[in-house]
């Protein structure tokens, strides 16, 4: 059995090819659906797996060239696993809701992610203590609150060479804001996502787990 047969018997496993309902099926994925059954659209694999490879150069090379890739997702069921792949891979990540202006307005975004560095800085020298209780206090709630938001972006001090989403439909702020500012977007992107817009569409179930983890480890080898 070849490789590239083994890539396909592990992308069904993973259940890659799992659509959407038909009636949920954006226009502009018709090209890769294989078919249809019980009204659930079936993934052509064999263009995924080519999605996947066209992908994975693309990121190779920001790699090699020392570039960041930024990697988000708000999608509950696969927050999780975008995190560690990001991690593993060096790379910082939005592991839920997307902050509005997080590339369109970075420098004011920046800014706040200063000051949640800021505050953790003086609190781990023990510098918080020239404060009163009710100061400290509300110091804290500040930095709770900024580290849901930006705690896996705190090393991003510009823009991303490019974003890689799961779900495009769900992350459309996240992906315009690339497509304004020009940073190239990788999605794994369903049945139900337009993909017309996308610079590096992966066509698979974005909300299965197994299929997710599958493609992030061959995309990041």
């Amino acid at each position: 059995m070849t490789q590239q047969n083994d890539n396909i018997k592990d992308m069904f496993e993973a259940g890659v090819h799992y659509g959407t309902l038909r009636a949920s099926r954006n226009p502009s994925v018709k090209k890769y659906i294989y078919g249809t059954k019980a009204n659930v659209d079936i993934i052509d694999v064999n263009i995924t797996a080519d999605q996947i490879e066209k992908a994975k150069a693309f990121i190779a090379d920001l790699k090699a060239n020392n570039k960041v890739i930024l990697f988000a997702t708000s999608k509950s069921e696969v927050q999780d696993i975008v995190k560690d792949a990001a991690l593993r891979f060096n790379s910082p990540y939005i592991s839920g809701r997307w902050v509005g202006g997080l590339f369109t307005n970075f420098e004011i975004i920046r800014k706040r992610i200063n000051r949640m560095i800021e505050i953790t800085d003086l609190k781990a020298k023990g510098e918080l203590k020239k404060y009163t209780k009710k100061e400290q206090s509300l110091m804290d709630k500040e930095v709770e609150r900024l580290e849901k938001l930006f705690i896996g972006v705190k090393d991003l001090t510009s823009l991303p060479a490019a974003l890689i989403v799961v779900d495009p439909k769900k992350e459309f702020i996240a992906v315009e804001e690339a497509r304004v500012l020009g940073i190239p977007v990788i999605a794994i992107a369903n049945t139900d996502c337009k993909v017309s817009t996308i610079n590096y569409p992966i066509v698979a179930n974005d909300s299965s787990r197994s299929s997710v983890d599958y493609i992030l480890h061959q995309l990041l080898g």
